[in-house]
């Protein structure tokens, strides 16, 4: 049949489930229900049994070829994905190594978005994340040689996101940054406060429970995917971790030493990242 390929290979044909209809109301006593209108229905399926599955869940078309059949990309648009995640958390410095890492002549972040600057944000905005798979690929680079990344720090306390991810890039590598926060103005802060404020302290707090959000990744991903920064040492001396995410995280056969990538900024008082083209870029400027 010339429509065959179509149809997922006759799974998603109309024809199928037609004819599993008949055969369920033939040779069972499964009644079905004729009254309820379409609207209705979708309206209890969604809202009173299945709420959870209100918005899509994408997995990669690139692991099913019946999939990849049905998918408007093709083969060489599996290589756009990223190979890597800065998952957050926020103010722990994933813009600095998200910028540092910039530098490597093989490494890719993603596109600058005009309402969220370097971030994507894919897997954490119900937005955005309608936007499907091929809004998310169009916003890397086409490179065969080229390994693409992303940083959205609103990733790491996000159990959607970890869903998503596991979904469409399970086997991919994803790193992160543990770093002390300093909270003690809002902890000095009075006690008698509405409840608008109250949850904009949880919101500042709960990404800070590390160990929490450590636990509920390591449900999705090994630990052998998972790259842990110490957010003290990458601020002391950043070159040191990011040598160590060349060599044994990420693997690069183009190692370039870290030196050339970051520099100390005598009158900023702080490492930036750094090219001989575009000398320092330290953050702030």
């Amino acid at each position: 049949m010339s429509h065959n390929v179509n149809y997922g290979h006759d799974r998603l044909g109309n024809y199928v489930f037609s004819k599993l209809i008949y055969l369920i109301s033939t040779w069972t006593r499964i009644q079905f229900v004729n009254d309820i209108s379409t609207s209705e229905l979708a309206h209890k399926y969604f809202d009173e049994y299945y709420p959870d599955e209100k918005l899509p869940l994408f997995t990669n078309p690139c692991d099913d070829d019946i999939l990849m059949n049905l998918w408007n990309g093709n083969r060489s648009m599996c290589e756009i994905f990223p190979k890597f995640i800065i998952i957050g958390p926020q103010k722990t410095g994933t813009t600095a190594l998200h910028n540092m890492l910039s530098q490597h002549p093989d490494l890719y972040p993603s596109k600058k978005n005009s309402l969220t600057y370097e971030e994507l944000q894919f897997f954490s905005n119900e937005t955005i994340y309608l936007n499907g798979i091929t809004w998310y690929l169009n916003q890397f680079h086409i490179n065969e040689q080229s390994i693409n990344f992303e940083k959205s720090a609103t990733y790491f306390d996000s159990i959607l996101a970890m869903k998503r991810i596991k979904a469409l890039l399970p086997s991919h590598e994803i790193a992160r940054i543990n770093q002390t926060i300093n909270f003690d103005d809002l902890l000095k802060s009075n006690h008698d406060e509405n409840s608008y404020y109250f949850h904009l302290k949880q919101r500042c707090l709960q990404p800070g429970h590390y160990a929490e959000h450590i636990l509920k990744w390591l449900k999705y991903f090994p630990s052998k995917q998972i790259y842990i920064v110490d957010g003290e040492a990458f601020r002391h001396d950043p070159c040191i971790i990011i040598n160590d995410i060349q060599l044994s995280f990420l693997q690069l056969k183009n190692f370039i030493n870290s030196s050339n990538l970051v520099r100390y900024n005598k009158k900023k008082g702080f490492f930036c990242s750094f090219s001989a083209k575009h000398n320092f870029q330290c953050l702030g400027n």
